[in-house]
């Protein structure tokens, strides 16, 4: 086992260097092809590494939830395991685990993810499982009900810990009536509203070719991946026309506060922030990284520094980004104990206001390009990871030379470069 796992290691050393050099990020080549039945795939080869990730986008997530069916899409995802193709959950189970392969599905507000890990001479049992799970879903009602049930008890108990619904409510708090502000798991209002006809419904209507990209990277021929992917998804039926999402504007920014008292709780957290930038907003990446990491995006970051370190308030302060597909949200995030919450908020907006009035100094500057530039490369470090990104880049429409040509952004960014991204991305008014 020793052995293995170094060689293992060794092995996704290698793909991590033909990805990060001296001179910058590179991704590696990608071979493309599309399927008979419109559904492009993305291929890199990598012999080197014995293993095989896949990737499954559908552009189909909360934001497709019927009003009032809130975590519609996220139930439709984990119930594609509970038993597929001729077998039950419990055959579906074994299958994966007698691959040793890592499955998963999982939804954000605009697409599906399903994915699969595996060595890669077990690759075609691997798709077989997909290709069950993604078209022949068993859906049955006693399994739906039965995963409904166990979402709702979480979303209930997750309330026991401000931790794990803080995102939530601040998200919904700053988009407000938006569909950026849904709960993508669900809530306990709309769950019991969900039944296994509406599961059905939602993956016919959703799991379809012109919604659904693959992307294949590792240990792989791609020719042979190709035919493997047509005998198994050129049946998914599509609408046959490109799939458009259109999303209304979000709410103009108001100063607004947001209080959840629970009583029993020794800490306080908190989210103060609002809109951030989105995915089509890379106009300003570099720069806006460069600000993040230096304000709240590393240990030795201003706000950390401030109420951590120096103050002794909190065992962490952050400057979040979260982007979607068109608008995105931008804030510190923070705890401390209840008694402490006045003077943590304070020094935390005391740091906001020192970002606006004297901004990064040279040597502020200098120490984050050199961060980014130690750090970023671990986003790429195995295939998985850069199945992940290729899947990312091609679901938002982004180029590939937006990785290729990061560490030149990032060099070529000035202080005034930071200095307008403070007034567009961190803002200091109207805050949530």
């Amino acid at each position: 086992m020793r052995v293995r796992t170094l060689a293992l290691s060794i092995a996704t050393l290698a793909l991590f260097c033909t990805v990060a050099s001296a001179d910058g990020l590179n991704l590696p080549t990608v071979e493309s092809a599309t399927l008979s039945n419109g559904i492009e795939v993305q291929m890199v080869q990598h012999p080197t590494v014995p293993m095989v990730a896949v990737e499954f986008w559908i552009s189909a997530g909360a934001l497709d939830d019927p009003a009032g069916m809130e975590g519609l899409a996220s139930l439709t995802a984990g119930a594609l395991r509970k038993g597929a193709g001729d077998r039950d959950a419990n055959g579906f189970a074994d299958a994966v685990d007698f691959l040793g392969a890592d499955f998963g599905a999982s939804v954000s507000l605009d697409r599906t993810r399903i994915r699969i890990n595996l060595l890669g001479r077990d690759l075609t049992k691997g798709l077989d499982l997909v290709a069950d799970a993604i078209l022949r879903p068993s859906l049955q009602e006693d399994e739906i009900l039965k995963l409904r049930d166990q979402m709702a008890e979480s979303v209930t108990s997750d309330k026991e810990n401000p931790r794990n619904v803080l995102s939530t409510y601040h998200r919904a708090h700053v988009f407000a009536d938006h569909a950026y502000g849904r709960p993508v798991d669900g809530s306990e209002a709309s769950l019991p509203t969900i039944n296994a006809t509406a599961v059905r419904d939602f993956h016919r209507d959703n799991f379809v070719a012109n919604r659904m990209q693959i992307t294949v990277v590792g240990d792989i021929e791609p020719d042979t991946v190709v035919e493997l992917l047509e005998s198994r998804f050129a049946a998914m039926q599509g609408s046959g026309e490109d799939f458009v999402r259109t999303v209304q504007d979000p709410p103009t920014p108001a100063a607004d506060v947001l209080l959840v008292n629970k009583a029993d709780t020794p800490q306080t957290w908190f989210r103060i922030g609002g809109l951030g930038p989105s995915w089509h907003d890379l106009d300003d990446f570099a720069a806006t990284r460069i600000v993040q990491t230096v304000f709240g995006g590393r240990f030795t970051s201003w706000l950390n520094t401030a109420l951590r370190i120096e103050a002794g308030l909190t065992y962490g302060a952050s400057y979040r980004i979260w982007r979607a597909g068109d608008s995105g949200e931008a804030s510190i995030s923070s705890f401390t104990a209840t008694a402490t919450t006045r003077e943590a908020i304070d020094l935390a907006l005391a740091q906001l206001t020192r970002l606006h009035e004297d901004g990064l100094s040279e040597a502020d500057l200098a120490s984050a390009k050199a961060y980014l530039r130690g750090q970023l490369p671990y986003d790429y470090e195995t295939a998985s990871a850069i199945a992940y990104r290729l899947a990312e880049l091609r679901h938002y429409g982004i180029d590939r030379t937006h990785v290729d040509q990061l560490f030149e952004q990032i060099d070529a960014v000035t202080l005034e470069d930071c200095r307008e991204v403070v007034e567009r991305w961190f803002k200091s008014g109207d805050l949530t």
